[in-house]
């Protein structure tokens, strides 16, 4: 018994438009030079949120996708979800 090659295909449309949210935000930053911290509450920086941070460096584009912003001198990582 096969299966119809239909029912095996799936939509990957709203992985495409997540990863273009994603990619949008990311060059959005670079352009910028600087990026808004969005952690949730509970986190050391939670103070910090909304605040605009200058971004010391940015890793390889993706889902997870790291990023140092100097908060009050220092280096802190985040990633691309942390920050808007």
């Amino acid at each position: 018994m096969s299966i119809p090659k239909q029912a095996i295909q799936t939509s990957d449309k709203p992985i495409r438009k997540s990863m273009k949210k994603i990619f949008d935000r990311i060059d959005r930053i670079r352009a910028s030079g600087t990026a808004v911290l969005d952690v949730e509450s509970g986190t050391p920086y939670y103070r910090e949120n909304g605040k605009r941070f200058p971004v010391q460096s940015m890793g390889i584009p993706g889902l997870k996708c790291p990023i140092t912003l100097l908060i009050k001198g220092k280096s802190i990582d985040f990633t691309i979800h942390d920050v808007m």
